[in-house]
């Protein structure tokens, strides 16, 4: 059973015991005065408020815990980077493009545009994605593609549910940030990150190829969520809050 499935069961058996704690109470001290039905019925309400607590609640990893993870992945890929002096933005390919997990595409070669990926790449690290020789990059994982083991995939990808999962995940499970909030406009994104713990920092080649941590795992989150391929156009930070502007791409 899935969270959302568990979620969902623990909300209706809270409601269930709750109205019937509601009702079951004051009939019993009042009219029946009975001891017995009475604790009952409190006792149903007891299970009510439990039960709605482990419906929005979600094992939390320590801050530090989900930090660490995010700048251990990002700085392994970092090396690779820079000793091949990579400068294309990565492609954010969904697992249907990329094999059993959601890759990011890194070409070799800087061009204007990204390319479009419209067969499933071989899972090896140097791929071949187009017909031209010069069409060859590299297939890597990231910080999302770790942090996907852990999300929660929205069966209809719209700005209000991916804005649920990435919340469950990045604000709930992780404790990366204080909020996000996602918008989608024909082929552009922006997902806003409040109070986040990973600050831009220095601009390092990694960053400039894959975005900062946080960024390139809400892109690959996206990516696998509306089954296109995302590019990170822009990072903005502000007080208080990061803003991740995407272009989403694909037929």
């Amino acid at each position: 059973m899935g969270v959302r499935d568990r979620r969902r069961s623990y909300l209706i058996l809270a409601w269930i015991f709750l109205s019937s704690g509601l009702i079951l109470t004051p009939i019993s001290y009042f009219l029946l005065r009975s001891t017995v039905f009475t604790a009952l019925g409190s006792s149903l309400l007891i299970l009510s408020a439990v039960l709605l607590a482990l419906s929005s609640g979600l094992p939390r990893l320590p801050e530090e815990a989900g930090v660490l993870m995010m700048e251990t992945s990002m700085r392994n890929i970092s090396r690779l980077i820079e000793e091949l002096g990579l400068r294309s933005k990565a492609l954010y390919l969904p697992s249907r493009l990329s094999g059993n997990l959601p890759l990011a595409l890194i070409p070799l070669r800087n061009n204007p545009e990204p390319p479009i990926i419209r067969r499933s790449l071989p899972n090896r690290l140097i791929v071949k994605y187009g017909d031209e020789a010069w069409e060859m990059g590299l297939l890597v994982e990231t910080p999302g593609t770790m942090a996907f083991k852990l999300f929660e995939k929205p069966e209809e990808a719209t700005a209000s549910t991916l804005e649920s999962s990435l919340s469950t995940l990045l604000v709930n499970l992780l404790g990366l940030v204080d909020g996000v909030r996602v918008s989608i406009e024909g082929d552009r994104s922006i997902v806003e990150l409040l109070n986040p713990r990973i600050e831009l920092g220095e601009e390092l080649r990694v960053n400039l190829v894959l975005g900062s941590p946080l960024a390139s795992t809400v892109a690959q989150l996206m990516a696998e969520s509306l089954d296109k391929s995302i590019i990170i156009e822009e990072e903005e930070q502000r007080e208080g809050k990061l803003l991740i502007k995407m272009r989403i791409i694909g037929e």
